[in-house]
């Protein structure tokens, strides 16, 4: 912000001004000029030189500070004082010894360029009569040019009256007491508003210096200080503001100020039109200044906020982050702990209840996982400044939750299979028992019926055919299905099933060759017996067996020839060419399945 201070405050120069030495009304001579009137005052003589310095630096200053209006470029403050400045030295009711005290001071002293000097001269009959004397002495005494006015009227000629005061019979309005009490509010907002400048620039580059913070709470510690730092600075712009365009209107209408002012308006004199007065011209600057300081502040601000907005997202994206990395870390070893398969499918299922379970556990986790993807993929999108660091996070986040996917996958999967093959092997033993159950079921004093022999004939044909129940029947799609988990243990108990199997089919095979037998059997026709009279025995009479020898015509048979023929019924010790060909075909597929599970 452009400093429209003067070098000198009105405090320094406060009673010099009430003295009304020279004052500064805001009348312009014809060529643009200020007018600085020097009043017809006789203490003028008394003033020290110091005191003359400091007074008429401080009038001088006042232009260049506030002379050009908003609307004009910003150089055209210096342009109105470069052109210099136009003195009225009133010396009516003074001596010609006081005309040459002040222009032996101005020429002594004056921070400006002067353009001209109008005198007009002491009235007195004696002061005339001097003036006849010393006038040409004093336009070749001093470097700057000086016109002696005989009359105001004379005066009128170089200056438009209406840019003098009403003691010269010009129309300009001006109160001097009133003109001090401005100037004084003026400064006093001009010096306000330059400390809140400085208090700005101060904050913007402590701002700009600031260096994030690497944690969550620091950084939202920071962001709420500086934001309130932020707010309290434009409080205080908004308020200087305020008081700018109070103090402004006021200075345009001076006799609004309050109900007591009107009086005291109405019998003065008022300030000059808002178009030539230097005090309205500087706040409507600073006006336009604080607007401008504002703006540029707001645009700082919403940048650095944002940068801070985007670290406090980042730091709480990391934060996250490394939270579900540990979490999810963990449940990947738990998962890659868990290795038991069970021995039953009832194990097996209250394994797949326990994943199961695990799942559900880690679903809300795997969800924030997959939401913080999508924060971070935002970020990315929205140009963040850590693009940089956000999006290999988002990668390995996305790695960890698929990798953890699979392995969950692949457990489900593998029980899955574990319980298939836990269920062909119940299904297996319960087969095999249901065999042994219908082979003992099956009495041999029963055999010979025929419908007996068929019927059990056709139990156990439907018993072979039922071993695809089993699913154990083909080698490769065994091995297909199960490759990813055989290990000694699923071998041995496959073997164990396969051979407990391959027993029962050869039991009921034979049970099935001595049933087809007692089939194939040819019934033996009902030969007639007549019968012969009783014989008395006697002792060399033939015993039964004898008579019963001789009616068949065949000895009878031994007892080791009927044990022979019981086991050649129950069909369990012979081994016809058929039986053979069915062990043998139960032997292939055990070695089958040994050849895969050895692979």
């Amino acid at each position: 912000m452009e400093d429209m201070t003067c070098p000198i405050s009105v405090q320094d120069v406060a009673d010099l001004l009430h003295k009304r030495h020279s004052i500064l009304t805001g009348g312009k001579a014809k060529d643009g000029c200020p007018i600085i009137t020097f009043p017809d005052n006789s203490v003028f003589c008394s003033l020290r030189d110091e005191d003359y310095q400091k007074l008429i630096l401080y009038l001088t200053a006042i232009p260049s500070v506030g002379v050009c209006s908003p609307s004009r470029n910003n150089n055209c403050s210096l342009q109105d004082a470069d052109l210099g400045f136009v003195l009225v030295i009133d010396r009516r009711n003074d001596k010609w010894a006081s005309v040459r005290t002040v222009l032996l001071k101005i020429g002594g002293f004056f921070p400006g360029l002067i353009q001209a000097v109008y005198v007009l001269r002491p009235a007195g009959f004696f002061q005339k009569a001097i003036s006849e004397v010393s006038n040409k002495f004093f336009k070749e005494e001093f470097k700057f040019k000086v016109v002696i006015c005989n009359t105001i009227e004379e005066l009128h000629e170089f200056v438009d009256p209406k840019e003098l005061t009403k003691d010269l019979q010009g129309s300009i309005p001006y109160d001097h007491k009133e003109w001090i009490e401005q100037r004084a509010a003026v400064e006093n907002f001009s010096r306000h508003t330059r400390d809140i400048s400085q208090n700005l620039h101060q904050l913007v580059q402590r701002l700009q210096e600031t260096e994030l913070p690497n944690d969550v709470q620091s950084t939202r510690e920071l962001l709420r200080v500086q934001t309130k730092e932020y707010h309290n600075l434009k409080d205080d712009l908004r308020t200087m503001t305020g008081n700018g365009e109070a103090l402004l209107k006021l200075l345009r209408h001076p006799c609004t100020r309050s109900p007591s002012a009107i009086s005291s308006c109405a019998s003065s004199a008022h300030l000059c039109p808002e178009s030539k007065l230097v005090n309205v011209t500087v706040v409507e600057r600073l006006l336009v200044q604080l607007e401008e300081t504002e703006n540029g502040f707001d645009e700082f601000w919403n940048k650095h906020e944002d940068r801070l907005q985007q670290c406090l997202e980042l730091r709480r994206f990391e934060h996250e982050f490394r939270e579900l990395q540990a979490t999810l870390d963990a449940y990947m070893k738990q998962l890659t702990a868990t290795v038991e398969l069970g021995d039953s499918v009832a194990r097996v299922d209250g394994l797949l209840q326990e994943i199961n379970d695990f799942r559900e556990d880690c679903k809300d986790d795997l969800e924030k996982a997959s939401q913080l993807c999508r924060i971070g993929h935002q970020l990315i999108d929205s140009n963040h400044y850590a693009v940089d660091s956000i999006q290999p996070k988002c990668v390995e986040l996305q790695r960890i939750r698929d990798d953890f996917d699979n392995r969950l996958q692949k457990r489900f999967d593998t029980l899955h299979k574990y319980r298939d093959l836990q269920e062909r092997v119940e299904l297996a033993n319960q087969w095999c028992t249901r065999g042994v159950n219908l082979l003992a079921g099956q009495k041999l004093e029963k055999s010979t019926s025929p419908e007996f022999v068929r019927l059990a004939l056709e139990e156990v044909d439907a018993f072979l055919l039922s071993s695809a129940e089993c699913r154990l029947n083909d080698p490769k799609e065994f091995r297909n299905l199960f490759k990813d988990m055989i290990t000694p243990e699923t071998t041995a108990l496959v073997q164990q099933v396969l051979k407990r199997i391959e027993d029962v089919q050869v039991m009921c095979e034979k049970k099935k060759t001595s049933l087809q037998k007692l089939v194939d059997k040819p019934s033996r026709p009902v030969q007639p017996v007549v019968p012969e009279p009783a014989v008395p025995l006697s002792s060399g009479s033939a015993s039964p067996s004898a008579v019963k020898t001789s009616l068949n015509g065949k000895a009878p048979p031994s007892p080791s020839q009927l044990r022979a023929s019981e086991d050649e019924d129950d069909g369990f010790d012979t081994y016809p060419d058929g039986q053979l060909e069915v062990t043998k075909k139960c032997s292939r597929q055990t070695r089958s399945f040994n050849k895969v599970f050895n692979k």
